[in-house]
């Protein structure tokens, strides 16, 4: 039984009632001294709004437990559980998964990645397509153990594709080719599918300008990438500008056949006076042969296309006076050379198509800015365009060399990818 001072405090602070002060002074010791003035202050409250003197409503102690319980449990649950990453973001690496990996040669294949997280599915296709819309872009590859990355140019989507490879737009594409040297490519090349991958991005590696009326695109290997990016670009994302849609000249080069198999090869005598690609690709022996004399426009082979060269072949069915692709290949001793450049860049043609397009009509060339894009191994870049240098930690254009330099440039702009 509790002494008669305490009852009477309990009772006073929880308003049981008027109960008489005992007679004599109640002793109050410690922590108590502090505590009487609440105690006459909460008796106070509680006489003032509890007249009745009946009891206040109060919750049964399991729901109380409920309440508490769960809201600790969601508070736990918010601050604890991590975020996942967007599809792409150019501060850390997100995981992708690897869907295909399908073999264009020997040497390169095309690999087609997904987010690994189902939230992150919804905002790919928002961010790859603000990326197109730009210009050329890329996203770092990780490799995990050497803790090293390296950047590839993603393909554009395609409605080539089988059904469900991307027909939802949320995944990419990377043509990648196997090189000896490359840690990262080597990598690559060994994962199975369903591995994971890590990427970082996007990065812009050049905005296309909106006033662009002819493009001449020099691509070696690899570097057809960026060259379909800048189809896509202009071509899908920029259809309604003013100005019209722009001549675009892709010339490939590469050195085996089976890189480009079923591509329809220009050959012509200008390559036969054509300085030949020394060191475009290391360890590359130069062939004797020589290029046929007489202009000529054929089919390559009698193989069905690759992927890539069916893409290209789709593009110019559709925009027969905006696009032209020329093949280029080592070992049928056809090159890129000055002869062809000068003839390019002072094409003055109309590209009409066979149709017979109306002059003025969407998709004609317009007479805005003139580039020259240039993309593919180092060797082959400082050949056709010069090398580029290092600035203060930063890899920038330097000035124009190799075979570019040689050529009147009025009028033209030159950019290194």
């Amino acid at each position: 039984m509790l002494p008669r001072h305490f009852t009477w405090m309990l009772e006073r602070y929880l308003g049981l009632g008027s109960i008489a002060r005992p007679s004599q002074p109640v002793p109050v010791i410690g922590a108590f001294t502090t505590c009487i003035p609440a105690f006459k202050n909460q008796a106070r409250l509680l006489s003032t709004v509890n007249t009745s003197g009946s009891r206040q409503p109060r919750w049964p102690w399991y729901l109380l437990t409920f309440v508490s319980g769960f809201g600790s449990a969601a508070a736990y649950k918010f601050f604890t559980e991590p975020v996942p990453d967007p599809p792409l973001n150019p501060q850390t690496f997100s995981p992708y998964t690897l869907v295909s990996k399908g073999q264009i040669s020997s040497t390169a294949s095309i690999f087609t990645l997904r987010p690994s997280h189902s939230v992150a599915l919804k905002d790919g296709a928002k961010i790859y397509n603000q990326a197109w819309k730009r210009g050329i872009w890329s996203v770092e590859v990780k490799q995990p153990q050497l803790q090293i990355a390296r950047a590839y140019t993603p393909l554009p989507p395609s409605d080539l594709l089988p059904k469900g490879v991307e027909d939802d737009r949320i995944g990419l594409r990377f043509f990648i080719r196997r090189d000896p040297k490359g840690e990262v490519s080597g990598y690559l090349h060994k994962l199975p599918e369903g591995a994971t991958i890590d990427l970082r991005g996007p990065h812009l590696e050049y905005k296309i300008p909106n006033n662009v009326g002819e493009i001449l695109f020099l691509a070696g290997g690899t570097g057809i990438a960026p060259a379909l990016q800048a189809a896509h670009t202009l071509l899908s994302h920029r259809s309604c500008l003013p100005t019209g849609l722009p001549k675009i000249r892709i010339l490939w080069a590469n050195r085996r056949r089976d890189d480009c198999k079923g591509g329809m090869s220009y050959q012509n005598s200008a390559a036969s006076g054509a300085s030949k690609l020394l060191g475009l690709w290391p360890g590359h022996a130069q062939p004797k042969a020589t290029p046929p004399q007489n202009e000529s426009l054929e089919y390559a082979g009698g193989t069905p296309p690759t992927p890539l060269v069916k893409e290209l072949m789709a593009l110019q069915k559709e925009y027969p006076s905006n696009i032209r692709v020329e093949y280029f290949v080592d070992e049928e001793s056809t090159y890129i050379g000055k002869a062809r450049l000068d003839q390019c860049i002072n094409d003055k043609s109309s590209w009409t198509c066979p149709s017979g397009r109306e002059p003025g009509a969407p998709g004609e060339a317009n007479t805005g800015r003139k580039l020259i894009l240039v993309s593919g191994p180092d060797g082959f870049v400082e050949y056709l365009a010069g090398q580029k240098v290092w600035d203060n930690g930063k890899e920038g254009q330097g000035r124009i060399g190799g075979l570019l330099s040689m050529l009147d440039l009025k009028g033209w702009e030159v950019w290194k990818l």
